[in-house]
């Protein structure tokens, strides 16, 4: 991530710099992309990058920590508070569906991410929406509509773990597919979803 001194820099110098560098990104992914291109477009010195960003893994996740942001709602508890629960996830999640669809280089992005040679660095990115499902899956146990017979941790790796294989076969077909089949598959999914995490009749907690 930026090195502080980087917030310190007005706003639309910023932007600049992280616009020009998710165009290289996008273009020519984690393990491709140019260093020397980004610093040739953005109008700014190697020394300025290393003032900002300790290396271009920083930069990268910059990039798509700000290109992912739309894709995890920080309203999503409060619409999820009434009506049906699972409804409401369904609606969230065709709603980042038609974000992903009309924004092509956010979509070759995150098709990209999933081969940047480091895990350690694709851990780092993840670890955001690791958090946000944690979250997600909290609140749909207080609301009695996910299961409880599992420890916590247990069930929020392995749905995330499925969704994590979920997310990587779609950027990898992203392109194959047209926008019926995009809603069709990703309402099928939420389905894996639904059998995972749903309330077990008479189950009790976990141990």
């Amino acid at each position: 991530m930026p090195l502080p001194r980087f917030e310190k820099l007005p706003e639309e110098r910023q932007h600049a710099i992280l616009e020009q560098a998710a165009e290289e990104f996008a273009a020519h992914g984690p393990a491709r992309a140019s260093v020397n291109r980004i610093l040739k477009a953005a109008g700014i010195s190697k020394g300025a990058f290393y003032y900002y960003f300790h290396d271009k893994d920083d930069l990268w996740l910059a990039v798509m920590h700000r290109e992912l942001a739309p894709f995890l709602p920080g309203d999503a508890l409060a619409r999820l508070d009434t009506g049906d629960w699972w409804a409401g996830v369904e609606a969230l999640m065709l709603e980042m569906l038609a974000t992903l669809a009309a924004a092509p280089r956010a979509a070759a992005l995150m098709r990209e991410a999933w081969r940047h040679p480091d895990p350690a660095v694709l851990d780092r990115l993840i670890a955001p929406m690791h958090a946000w499902w944690a979250t997600l899956l909290r609140h749909g146990q207080a609301r009695g509509v996910v299961r409880r017979d599992l420890p916590d941790a247990l069930l929020v790796q392995a749905s995330f773990g499925m969704g994590t294989a979920v997310d990587r076969w779609f950027a990898e077909h992203w392109e194959g597919l047209d926008p019926a089949e995009l809603v069709d598959l990703s309402r099928a999914t939420l389905g894996l979803f639904s059998d995972l995490l749903r309330p077990r009749a008479g189950a009790t907690g976990p141990g």
